[in-house]
């Protein structure tokens, strides 16, 4: 599954585009016990240096800590993202 990395205003995020919607409810979560045991949520938040994730139906929004590379980060996303 291609995914598109959109920047935003703020860069720490990232916006995932993803060219299938998803299936679910939205998840905005910080923490495993905020995602409702939504199993995306939950594995995106486990990826080392994910602070924050908002699943929507046709994108997903990452946020990261400031220390933790994008080039990292963005891999290990599409990864999940793709195994989902």
């Amino acid at each position: 599954m291609a995914i598109d990395f959109q920047t935003t205003p703020n860069p720490n995020a990232i916006k995932c585009v993803l060219p299938v919607p998803r299936r679910g409810d939205i998840v905005s979560a910080a923490t495993p016990g905020e995602t409702d045991g939504d199993l995306l949520a939950l594995n995106l938040l486990a990826i080392e240096g994910v602070s924050r994730v908002l699943l929507h139906t046709d994108f997903v929004s990452i946020t990261k800590d400031p220390d933790a590379s994008w080039l990292t980060v963005k891999r290990a996303v599409a990864k999940v993202i793709s195994d989902a």
